[in-house]
């Protein structure tokens, strides 16, 4: 099941900051897809990263670890057909 990782843009650069480049978390987050938030805050960007449910497990521990506030919302998305 593919699941939906969305953080605003500071934290996602926070959390890959704290990420070695060797740890395979920063191979997931890396390909993260910065969008224009429509409900924009104090940061019009939010990165979305699409991922299997075990890598959002894997970013999820590492964001509890290493940059909490970076704890993003995740969701699984539906099947593609």
């Amino acid at each position: 099941m593919k699941t939906l990782i969305e953080m605003s843009l500071n934290h996602y650069n926070r959390l890959l900051a704290t990420c070695p480049e060797s740890n395979r978390e920063y191979e997931i987050i890396k390909n993260g897809l910065v969008t224009e938030c429509i409900k924009a805050g104090n940061d019009p960007h939010t990165v979305v990263i699409v991922c299997k449910s075990e890598e959002a497990r894997m970013i999820l521990d590492l964001a509890m670890r290493r940059y909490p506030a970076a704890i993003p919302r995740i969701r699984e998305l539906p099947p593609s057909h």
